[in-house]
């Protein structure tokens, strides 16, 4: 390899990436986008296990549906339930995402070897995906769990909130 004797003729450039910081991230997460929907039948099973869970945690309270007054012991039975609902949920999302993190690693060691992306792009891309996911699979987790239970919500306007407050506990991951 010949080493330029001329400073003025070396190439340089001013970054290590071929493109700018918006664009890398513009294509990085259209491209991720594309993979995660791909999929119907993965992303259909993620929701199937969602709902599966969800009705396995609300059939505790089958025997027991919508009483007229609740003890303290049925509460604090119903409160962690909603607890293990946050965990849960929040688990599945990060163990569901597992498969296509490993259909798409090596593809991101390519990528970035070559100069194309780096991990702050694809961190972001990842969640920018997966985050529609998420709200889809707790607004799904949050309506079984609240049917099979039979939680006295008093309104719609409570499980919405019981939901929002569950998307964003997940989200916070």
């Amino acid at each position: 390899v010949r080493e330029t004797q001329i400073p003025e003729l070396e190439i340089t450039f001013p970054t290590k990436f071929a493109a700018p910081a918006e664009l890398r991230q513009r294509l990085v997460n259209k491209r991720l986008q594309t993979i995660y929907w791909r999929s119907p039948a993965y992303n259909l099973s993620r929701l199937l296990v969602c709902c599966v869970i969800a009705f396995i945690l609300g059939s505790v309270f089958l025997g027991d549906r919508n009483p007229q007054v609740l003890s303290e012991s049925d509460m604090r039975a119903q409160l962690s339930v909603i607890f293990l609902s946050f965990i849960i949920v929040g688990i599945l999302s990060i163990t569901s995402v597992l498969p296509v993190m490993l259909s798409i690693r090596d593809v991101f060691y390519r990528h970035r070897s070559a100069g194309m992306l780096d991990n702050i792009s694809l961190g972001w891309a990842l969640g920018t995906a997966e985050k529609w996911f998420i709200v889809l699979a707790s607004f799904l987790f949050v309506l079984v769990q609240v049917g099979v239970t039979g939680i006295p919500t008093g309104s719609l306007g409570r499980t919405i909130r019981f939901w929002v407050s569950a998307t964003i506990r997940v989200n916070q991951l």
